[in-house]
């Protein structure tokens, strides 16, 4: 044996080898945290995401999350916010009218893409930039060809109401008839004779008290739900023109 090495000493315990660093684990990052939050969302819905969820994703404890985001209502915000990237902007050079409706849909078909999403867009004012860049074309373009300020931003807040009603009736049908199951078409086939029942309910209503019901049954009941947000859109667009003659000029 060398001079300079010694045999252990039986009453030492030998130095413990470095455990190896898992090469598999997600790297932890704002911008992961986030994303995995909008991932559950879209498995599970709104309810299902919280902290500790977040963190048994990357296998890791809450409280490693809590150096990125401030907590679970920051965390569903830019989930929300993360989304919207979805939306292609609105192009500013073109009728406000037409702006408005470029928005309404394009909200509308991300609203119905992520699951119960549209919760988030309740009891909340989006103050993210993405959303911010939104709102600030929109108003601007609306002004500048003639609504009046209180309308634009009225108008707003209203549309969005619409969007985020509209979308999460959609999914509770969705829910109601079992697309949970995975299976959209069995859920569309349940929706449909639904509505069927409820044609034939109303049909067998006593005319006589209710001649207004019964009279007009059949474009009560017809459209379906991309149809009725339409209206809807063209219903709030009309209510502005209306108060607002002069930015009908720009069509």
């Amino acid at each position: 044996m060398p001079m300079d090495e010694l045999p252990p000493a039986p009453w030492r315990q030998p130095k413990k080898a470095a455990r190896p660093k898992r090469t598999d684990k997600p790297a932890l990052s704002r911008e992961a945290i986030v994303a995995k939050a909008l991932d559950i969302i879209d498995a599970e819905g709104v309810d299902a995401v919280s902290m500790r969820r977040v963190a048994t994703e990357f296998g890791t404890g809450a409280a490693s999350l809590y150096a990125h985001v401030a907590g679970k209502s920051e965390l569903l915000a830019a989930a929300y916010e993360l989304a919207l990237t979805e939306v292609d902007d609105p192009d500013p050079d073109q009728p406000w009218q037409d702006m408005l409706r470029e928005f309404a849909w394009g909200m509308y078909q991300l609203l119905r893409r992520h699951r119960d999403l549209a919760k988030l867009s309740f009891a909340d004012i989006p103050t993210g930039p993405r959303a911010l860049d939104g709102v600030e074309k929109m108003l601007s373009t609306m002004i500048d060809q003639g609504v009046s300020p209180r309308d634009a931003t009225w108008l707003f807040d209203r549309l969005a109401l619409y969007i985020g009603a509209d979308a999460f009736e959609g999914h509770v049908l969705r829910e109601r008839f079992g697309a949970a199951d995975g299976d959209d078409a069995a859920a569309l086939k349940a929706g449909t004779e639904w509505i069927e029942q409820v044609r034939g309910y109303f049909a067998q209503l006593p005319p006589e008290r209710y001649p207004t019901v019964t009279a007009n049954l059949d474009v009560m009941m017809n459209g379906d739900s991309e149809e009725r947000f339409s209206f809807g859109v063209e219903v709030l667009i009309a209510g502005i023109e209306a108060r607002n003659p002069a930015s009908r000029a720009k069509r």
